[in-house]
């Protein structure tokens, strides 16, 4: 996609012409607004999609934790002469955007701790004092605690890894060129308005 703009300058107005040749020369200027409107853009998607989209909390019967609210707010842009890119957080749910990746234990641990009740989701492991592993009949392995009337309370399931698969729909991506384009004609307007 691109964008031809054509001026006509008729008259005495041969400085106001260099002016703007100038001005719409100006790559950094046009590319901040390029960026800028591309992250309101995103921001405004995120608010979308976090107003629904709490499936493991759900499912488990827990509050959210607002781990996907807080990756769309960290999402930057960045600009130069030549491109405007938006920096998504690499340690969050929107890697999920750019494909399906897996997840695997670090800082030599085996496993990955999955939370399996409300009461586990949204805080590690470690934040219990009180947990003890088992192996089930499946052979999966569960951390567990004892309740307050001494029931046993599954809190995390141990696995050597987690796939995560692709969503797209966690960023605009089909709405960035017309955005861009946007963003360039309001950047030129108000370049010839204040002239």
């Amino acid at each position: 996609m691109s964008l031809s703009i054509k001026i006509d300058v008729t008259g005495s107005a041969p400085a106001q012409a260099a002016r703007l040749r100038g001005v719409l020369l100006d790559r950094i200027g046009m590319n901040e607004r390029v960026g800028r409107d591309a992250l309101a853009l995103v921001q405004a998607h995120g608010k979308t999609v976090t107003a629904v989209s709490h499936k493991s909390a759900e499912s488990l019967g827990a509050n959210p934790t607002g781990h996907l609210e807080q990756a769309y707010e960290a999402v930057q842009q960045t600009n130069d002469a030549t491109s405007a890119s938006l920096l998504v957080p690499r340690a969050s749910r929107l890697r999920a955007a750019f494909g399906s990746y897996t997840l695997t234990p670090k800082n030599g641990k085996k496993f990955l701790t999955i939370p399996a009740s409300a009461d586990a989701y949204g805080h590690r492991a470690g934040e219990f004092a009180d947990l003890f592993p088992i192996r089930t009949k499946a052979n999966h392995l569960l951390l567990c605690r004892l309740d307050s009337t001494g029931n046993l309370q599954p809190m995390f399931a141990l696995v050597p890894s987690a796939t995560i698969p692709e969503d797209r729909g966690l960023m605009p991506f089909d709405e960035f060129p017309a955005q861009a384009m946007r963003s360039i004609e309001a950047y030129t307007i108000e370049a010839i308005l204040n002239l």
